[in-house]
């Protein structure tokens, strides 16, 4: 019940994301003609951008699955996977002189195969995770309001990460937030690292 009714969940998350992407790009010129004008271009890149919000979304429950029966190997080794396909992926792109919007392509195709392997590991090795829709109220009401304050949490890191790399654009320029996030980037990376090779030269530890 819990499993088919997050995937009915993220299911119209994911489609809520989609068609917001979709709005942006055919109407956000009309809406913010001043601003937009430097964006109109590439519109095509919201409509992929928004493709794969609604792939990340739609295997939420799988990923979780895998996590619940704490299988960390399997999360790794298809993230490893994700991440070299992706990197290669680009450089072989970029390499050919493929555009901007052959490189947002290029990641969705990657994105979707990474998604069909996560789908089938939760399939694999629980069934009851399988890709089915239900709606169990009281399941919902029971898990999703104990996870209320971390879906807050989330909003908030995530409005503070992205939402001014939206804003400022429009009122500087596209070019300029390159010098505005580049330093960000550098300092939050480095405790990035040091939590990587922890993980890394600690995994067990680090996962208690």
């Amino acid at each position: 019940n819990l499993a088919h009714s997050a995937n009915s969940l993220f299911f119209i998350i994911g489609t809520a994301g989609l068609l917001i992407a979709a709005g942006i790009a055919f109407y956000g010129a009309r809406l913010l003609p001043d601003r937009f004008a430097s964006y109109e271009q590439y519109s095509v890149l919201f409509l992929i951008g928004g493709a794969m919000f609604f792939l990340n979304t739609i295997v939420a429950t799988s990923n979780a699955a895998l996590v619940a029966i704490q299988r960390f190997d399997i999360n790794n080794k298809i993230g490893m996977l994700s991440i070299a396909l992706s990197s290669i992926s680009m450089l072989i792109t970029v390499r050919l002189g493929g555009s901007l919007t052959h490189i947002f392509l290029v990641q969705l195709s990657v994105l979707a195969f990474i998604n069909i392997l996560v789908f089938w590991q939760a399939k694999r090795l629980l069934p009851a995770a399988s890709f089915g829709f239900g709606w169990d109220k009281a399941e919902i009401r029971h898990c999703y309001s104990f996870g209320l304050v971390s879906f807050i949490n989330n909003i908030a890191n995530t409005a503070l990460a992205s939402l001014d790399r939206l804003i400022i654009p429009l009122y500087a320029g596209p070019v300029n937030l390159t010098y505005y996030s580049l330093p960000g980037n550098v300092t939050s990376k480095i405790p990035t690292m040091a939590n990587s090779l922890s993980m890394t030269l600690f995994p067990t530890v680090s996962q208690l």
